[in-house]
């Protein structure tokens, strides 16, 4: 068995092309492939801490990034965005049979599909490579979402992504709000979550 060294261009063309990236991205800091990143580690780690999440995809592009520093803030940025839109989904006072898990961690969301005016939002993670989100063609990103263009795409439909195992969730229950509990919560909706739903 060779083994080959690659270069840092290399490495990212192999990183873009395991995460289904079809599009132009900017590096390891682009938002696409920090949250297709985002997700694949979630897939093997979830249910898990937002602070382990964090920590294990920083650790991995440590030195693959020149300022660590805004690799942490888009990072941390990018877990609570993937949050907002439903690809993680952040449980409190949960009760499972692994008793490792703590109050409030964050679990992987089924793949899921939202239909909407103009596209159909993909959601959702799975541990592995090859699933039914990869299946999906053609899948674009733009940011941190993934979608298909209703337009031209008419052959994909809701009945094809329910056989390829995806579950249907209505826009109506993907944008509503969750219970607030107290002021800080209101906050973190006022200033976060309603804008970020009211751009995608």
């Amino acid at each position: 068995m060779e083994i080959a060294e690659i270069n840092k261009e290399e490495l990212f063309q192999i990183t873009k092309e395991s995460l289904f990236i079809n599009e132009h991205a900017s590096g390891f800091i682009d938002d696409a492939v920090l949250a297709g990143s985002l997700r694949r580690v979630a897939g093997f780690l979830c249910p898990c801490s937002k602070g382990v999440l964090m920590k294990e995809l920083i650790d991995s592009l440590a030195f693959l990034v020149d300022d660590g520093e805004q690799l942490k803030n888009k990072i941390e940025e990018l877990v609570l965005k993937l949050i907002v839109i439903g690809d993680l989904l952040e449980l409190t006072d949960v009760s499972t049979t692994d008793l490792t898990v703590k109050s409030t961690w964050l679990f992987a969301a089924p793949p899921s599909f939202v239909v909407r005016r103009s596209e159909i939002t993909i959601i959702g993670i799975t541990p592995d490579e090859v699933n039914p989100i990869s299946s999906i063609s053609p899948l674009h990103h733009s940011g941190f979402r993934r979608f298909i263009p209703v337009e031209g795409n008419e052959n994909i439909s809701p009945t094809i992504l329910i056989q390829l195992g995806l579950i249907q969730i209505s826009e109506a229950n993907w944008l509503r709000l969750p219970k607030l509990k107290n002021e800080m919560q209101m906050l973190w909706m006022h200033f976060f979550r309603v804008p970020i739903l009211l751009a995608i």
